[in-house]
């Protein structure tokens, strides 16, 4: 494949540096293209995350033109199953001997994708929740391109995940328990309710980014629920 055509396909963004991060079983085949645009100097240790969160090293790239250095490569992926990034100075062969420079998880979406190997990308942003007391009549456009959310709930009670249709209908997507955190494959542009289960139940309305985004779920965001 031509660096032409690599540039046609959308660019992962990374999500920040998560030692809970883990893969399930099942989720659907993708490809992953990873580009070598290390800054000279540095080198970047690329790990598949299994379900029990250990690394299995996939590659080591060095910058430049080297044994260990190339342009792109490519990979099959699946869905729900992420990608761990490592950025180290130094060439050496040795990982104690480096200083690493960032983290970063990534996790494949459906449409086949790049990731740049770039410590300096620009990682994904915190989405902003929509209160219930603010939201009315809200409903998801149909189709868009295929991005994430990952929900993190940082209350002290269960949260419900629902997907609004075009119509506003909720179409659930399971629970998460207190301090724990999901990640959905959404559409742009697509609203997601999130339930939480006060004993008056509250709610707030997240909506998904072209590049990706975290839902972080947190008590300042539910009126009367102050203790989290």
């Amino acid at each position: 494949m031509s660096s032409s055509s690599l540039s046609e396909k959308p660019v992962l963004r990374p999500y920040p540096n998560d030692p809970g991060a883990r893969s399930y079983i099942g989720g659907e085949s993708t490809t992953l293209y990873f580009i070598n645009d290390l800054p000279s100097g540095l080198q970047a240790i690329i790990s598949q995350i299994d379900c029990q969160g250990h690394r299995k090293r996939w590659a080591k790239v060095k910058s430049g033109p080297s044994s260990e250095g190339w342009e792109y490569r490519e990979t099959t992926a699946y869905l729900l199953r992420p990608w761990e990034v490592t950025f180290c100075k130094g060439e050496t062969e040795t990982e104690t001997e480096t200083e690493t420079v960032a983290t970063w998880i990534y996790y494949p979406m459906p449409d086949p994708s790049c990731i740049v190997l770039d410590p300096d990308e620009s990682p994904v942003q915190y989405l902003t929740g929509v209160s219930e007391s603010f939201v009315r009549n809200v409903s998801s456009p149909e189709g868009g391109a295929s991005t994430t959310i990952k929900f993190e709930n940082r209350l002290q009670v269960k949260v419900n995940i629902f997907c609004l249709d075009s119509v506003g209908k909720p179409i659930p997507y399971g629970s998460i328990n207190p301090r724990d955190s999901s990640l959905q494959h959404t559409r742009v542009d697509h609203a997601w309710k999130v339930v939480a289960e006060y004993e008056v139940p509250s709610f707030v309305v997240f909506y998904a980014t072209p590049h990706g985004g975290i839902a972080r779920i947190e008590s300042s965001l539910f009126s009367g629920h102050i203790s989290g």
